[in-house]
């Protein structure tokens, strides 16, 4: 018989496994997945698990900035985070805001 990990372990199987185009790409599966599914668990519960996900993939997000929006008529997702980075003789930032949402028909 053959045994089914559960989806957070299989997740960080894959994440493990892969390069940072890989992981990008897993994020936004993930996201797109919690906002299909998103009626059958909270919130909170998405929230987590998207959290989990981001510091796997060493995403510089705080869970407090992942928003979760879920009501009868739409599902949204969405982080807000900027990313140092040092060129030597110059340092920026970078701004990212994904984001992902479901409109119920």
């Amino acid at each position: 018989m053959t045994r089914t990990l559960p989806l957070i372990d299989e997740l960080e199987a894959a994440l493990s496994a892969g390069g940072d185009s890989r992981r990008v790409e897993m994020l936004s599966r993930i996201t797109d997945l919690f906002v299909g599914a998103a009626e059958r668990y909270s919130e909170e519960q998405v929230r987590d698990n998207i959290f989990k996900v981001v510091k796997d993939l060493e995403i510089p997000v705080k869970r407090e900035e992942i928003k979760v929006v879920s009501n009868q008529d739409v599902v949204k997702i969405s982080m807000d985070y900027t990313v140092p980075v040092d060129l030597l003789v110059y340092q920026l930032n970078l701004h990212f805001t994904p984001s992902s949402e479901n409109k119920n028909l």
